[in-house]
């Protein structure tokens, strides 16, 4: 038997061999894990430029919509629709507000306001 500290700082345990290599296993498990992937998060859904066509901003639809509402997302053959009233989806249309805002709502349904110029 070995002397290994497997708990807290105050409380020791004595491990025989074989509950050492099990716990050894379980760390290089839980290490080798990747979170899962998110296919929506790093799709770009809004993109601001300037005059000269460079990018001023970047929107993405993981800041606009969270992860929990993907299943309400409305899924094409080569495309999909976050946004209510726009191809077919049931809402209001995107709109431009009295602040000069771009203001519209998601399939969440949360109404979201981007500025023209940040």
């Amino acid at each position: 038997m070995m002397l290994d500290a497997a708990c807290t700082t105050t409380t020791f345990r004595f491990l025989d061999e074989a509950e050492r290599q099990r716990l050894q296993e379980q760390k290089k498990k839980a290490a080798g894990k990747k979170p899962p992937f998110d296919a929506y998060g790093p799709v770009v859904v809004g993109v601001l430029y300037d005059r000269l066509g460079n990018v001023i901003t970047e929107r993405k639809l993981s800041e606009l919509l969270p992860k929990s509402s993907h299943r309400k997302l409305r899924l094409y053959d080569r495309r999909f629709v976050w946004m209510e009233g726009v191809l077919g989806v049931p809402g209001k249309e995107p709109r431009v507000n009295d602040r000069n805002q771009v203001e519209f709502e998601t399939v969440e349904p949360r109404t979201q306001r981007l500025d023209f110029q940040e």
